[in-house]
């Protein structure tokens, strides 16, 4: 009868420790990361527009790059961790765009967007040629291209 006791209490007691260990072991919980700041935007070469922002958290897996043409927003491009900048190749000349951007991690998102940004897709036209040829007292020759000519 002695020998069940033990049995018995040293059960009891295994699982009152057990109880303790679990409700006292600290728990690791992830925040959502800190919101983007300060989003920029200028025009870049061919066709770009080239987005920048700070990086406010140590905690984010990537971005999402949101950018809006008329009344939605669309998700324009997720990029990895510590990334503070997107190049938008997508565009259509003569249009005004709308840009945003927000951290994400395993928890979800930030509590709010970047500031949001306008541009307008206008670029200047620029003339590309080739060596100057046939040249004599009166005139010369060359070819070329005009680009971005709206």
């Amino acid at each position: 009868m002695v020998r069940n006791f033990n049995i018995r209490s040293s059960l009891i007691y295994f699982i009152i420790i057990s109880i303790l260990l679990n409700s006292c072991s600290k728990k690791e919980t992830i925040e959502p990361p800190l919101t983007a700041s300060n989003l920029k935007g200028s025009l870049g070469p061919n066709n770009t527009i080239i987005l920048s922002w700070v990086d406010n958290s140590l905690n984010e897996t990537g971005f999402k790059v949101e950018r809006k043409i008329t009344t939605s927003w669309e998700l324009m491009a997720t990029t990895g961790k510590d990334v503070g900048g997107y190049i938008d190749s997508n565009l259509v000349l003569g249009t005004t765009y709308l840009y945003r951007v927000y951290p994400f991690n395993s928890s979800g998102t930030s509590q709010s967007y970047s500031n949001e940004i306008s541009i307008s897709a206008t670029f200047s036209p620029s003339l590309s040629t080739l060596e100057i040829f046939k040249i004599n007292y009166i005139s010369a020759y060359s070819l070329g291209s005009i680009i971005n000519n709206l």
